[in-house]
């Protein structure tokens, strides 16, 4: 079975940035995609900007919905996060 927070480790060396948390509780490592498209059969979604990051990094970041990064310069408003069972949390993110 491949460990997907494995996975994450190494693509966040090779290609991950920071997120800055709001409020002073530090940083994030993300990987960091500023707008997302999702495709099903005939339909095509615009999904915004996305993060990934592992679990347990958001965890102790305690980061929430509602909460505020700083990515490459530009604010973003954290508007759900969806952690899978391979320990990466997808964040859904809005442009401030």
């Amino acid at each position: 079975m491949i460990d997907g927070s494995e996975v994450m480790r190494s693509a966040l060396a090779d290609f991950g940035v920071t997120a800055t948390v709001s409020g002073g509780r530090g940083d994030l490592a993300v990987l960091f995609a500023d707008d997302r498209t999702s495709t099903g059969g005939d339909l095509l979604e615009r999904m915004g900007p996305t993060a990934l990051a592992l679990s347990t990094a958001v965890a102790l970041a305690d980061l929430v919905v509602d909460d505020e990064l700083t990515i490459n310069g530009i604010d973003y408003l954290v508007v759900a996060i969806d952690p899978d069972a391979t320990g990466v949390s997808t964040l859904a993110l809005e442009r401030l």
